[in-house]
């Protein structure tokens, strides 16, 4: 482990133990058999399912979701108050018609559609239907209608199970500010704090562009990088395959971060940089992904700083133009993507900049794997574990293309220096304890529907890096 300013080949570091909160999530599994009504407490069936800021209108009583536990599902309906649409929460249930109901399955259904970042409240609920089950039981027209359904289909069948997911969606054209620090540790700075090594910015997205969970973005930075980029994604690029796409371009002046190992300090010039991408993803079932992607790049060094180091740049004229290639297979069953305490996560990719040929020209082969684990190790008590690999291969890699630890990957605890290389490895491990479970309350004096929801839980959380 080598601090910059000393290059290293290989990037490793250790944090002290320490101990921190955190916001979200955490969720029990547990299944209740068939004919045990409230085998569930009501009071915990509400805060599992989070119901409790839920209007009636939106759910089945809690006493009919116990009720249809164990039972086999004949339909799902899903209710949106906007314009999402309901194929894009239907790709994330792990319940679907002819499976038999379970509490897990429908806490895993509801997490799984809370991480898609597009709803205020998930309801799950369920209600099974007799056959001679004739007339609405509910005075209110939404959750008439629903029921109507399930005695139809138990007039028809002897019997219904009908699974019903409220969502309530969020507000989704949000101005996002962002900073960051650059070219100095955080100890570094804060003995002599100057604007000069940070970089402020705004991003303005639309979170849900056409209801497809898709996102279209605009922003800027000044400071220490200025930039400018447009970016799309969708998951789904017709709105109903698993096909989707990432576009983006990128144009910023980058600001050199890598040490001169002659001088031991950073030379101070900026890189012109134009950047494009596109990508394509195909989502191979639920919970696992493959992508491929091309890119273009074109780097101005100044010829100044190629004089004075070789590193600055792999053509002798400080124009770098490349294309590069990129692919990556990813695997996610995570109870909850913003905070996940069960599940497993493994992301690996390889990517091609440059194709060499050429003393003057990139070629810098990369791979990368991305290994997460989250167990219960007691009722309260969870452990979460990380592994991240960089490897590099190749000709040589100009200074635009180092990595580090300190900036944006960061070692917890640890800021006193930043340090650089061609290969990381980085490691992780937390345990994390949930000292307020999340739960969603409405704020009723808030006007605004999209804005009078507060989502809030703690995780105290003890970790080594």
């Amino acid at each position: 482990m080598l601090p910059n300013p000393s290059r290293s080949n290989g990037i490793a570091a250790l944090a002290p133990l320490l101990v921190s909160l955190f916001f979200f999530s955490e969720a029990k599994s547990q299944e209740t058999p068939r004919g045990a009504a409230f085998a569930v407490s009501k009071d915990s069936l509400a805060l599992r399912l989070q119901t409790t800021s839920v209007k009636s209108s939106e759910v089945f009583p809690l006493e009919a979701t116990s009720q249809a536990l164990g039972t086999r599902i004949d339909t799902v309906i899903i209710r949106t108050n906007g314009y999402t649409n309901p194929f894009v929460i239907r790709q994330e249930l792990t319940v679907e018609r002819g499976d038999t109901l379970s509490l897990q399955k429908l806490e895993q259904s509801q997490l799984r559609v809370f991480s898609l970042q597009l709803f205020n409240t998930v309801a799950v609920s369920a209600k099974y239907f007799f056959a001679d089950d004739t007339a609405a039981t509910s005075n209110d027209s939404t959750i008439a209608s629903i029921e109507q359904i399930g005695t139809r289909i138990a007039a028809e069948r002897g019997r219904a199970t009908v699974v019903l997911i409220s969502v309530t969606e969020r507000w989704y054209i949000f101005p996002i500010p962002f900073g960051s620090l650059k070219g100095v540790s955080l100890s570094q700075w804060l003995r002599k704090p100057t604007l000069e090594n940070v970089s402020l910015g705004l991003r303005l997205q639309h979170r849900n562009f056409t209801g497809n969970n898709n996102r279209a973005s605009v922003a800027f930075g000044i400071g220490y990088d200025p930039f400018v980029q447009l970016a799309y994604s969708t998951p789904y690029i017709l709105g109903s395959n698993l096909t989707g796409l990432d576009v983006s371009a990128t144009l910023q002046r980058v600001r050199n971060l890598s040490v001169d190992p002659e001088t031991a300090s950073i030379l101070n010039y900026q890189q012109p940089t134009l950047s494009l991408s596109l990508g394509l993803t195909e989502r191979l079932s639920l919970v696992d992904f493959i992508s491929g992607a091309i890119g273009y790049t074109r780097i101005e060094v100044p010829k100044s700083a190629v004089e004075q180091t070789a590193l600055a740049a792999a053509a002798m004229d400080g124009m770098d133009v490349y294309f590069s290639l990129g692919a990556a297979y990813t695997y996610s069953n995570v109870d909850f993507g913003q905070y996940p305490t069960e599940g497993f996560y493994l992301n690996v990719s390889a990517t091609q900049s440059g194709f060499g040929g050429s003393a003057e020209a990139v070629g810098i082969s990369r791979g990368a794997v991305d290994v997460r684990g989250y167990f219960k190790v007691l009722p309260e008590v969870f452990l979460a574990m990380r592994n991240y690999t960089l490897l590099t291969a190749g000709g040589k890699v100009p200074n635009y293309a180092r990595r580090f630890i300190g900036y944006g990957l960061n070692v917890r605890g640890y800021t006193a220096e930043v340090f650089e290389g061609d290969n990381i490895q980085f490691n992780s491990l937390e345990v994390r304890v949930p000292l307020l479970r999340p739960r969603t309350v409405k704020l009723g004096f808030i006007p605004v529907e999209q804005f009078s929801y507060l989502q809030y839980g703690f995780f105290l959380t003890a970790f080594v890096d």
